[in-house]
């Protein structure tokens, strides 16, 4: 049943009271306090390639409404590295690879 909660967090129809409302009648049910929403913890989405142009794109996406942690720069490594943590509150990390990679 998890995956009715988690498809309710992301119904249209949100959150209200406690209660985890979706489209589907069988999910808008009270939710057990061991299963409320916390947050996106314990993993982060990679972007790597060597796309610049739509590396950056999608860079700048993610970061509209949300908060970067590292910048989008060029790392000791030679290849462009940021991280960022999106308005969903999920975690990213984009590498772009430099010209010698």
């Amino acid at each position: 049943m998890i995956t009715g909660y988690v498809r309710a967090w992301w119904s249209s129809s949100g959150r209200f009271g406690g209660v985890a409302k979706s489209r589907h009648p069988e999910q808008n049910r009270a939710t057990p306090k061991h299963l409320e929403f916390r947050g996106h913890e314990g993993f982060s989405v990679s972007l790597s390639g060597d796309d610049d142009a739509t590396l950056r794109s999608y860079w700048e996406q993610l970061a509209e409404g949300g908060r970067v942690v590292e910048p989008l720069e060029t790392a000791p490594w030679g290849d462009s590295f940021g991280m960022l943590v999106d308005r969903f509150g999920v975690s990213w990390l984009v590498n772009i690879a430099g010209e010698g990679s």
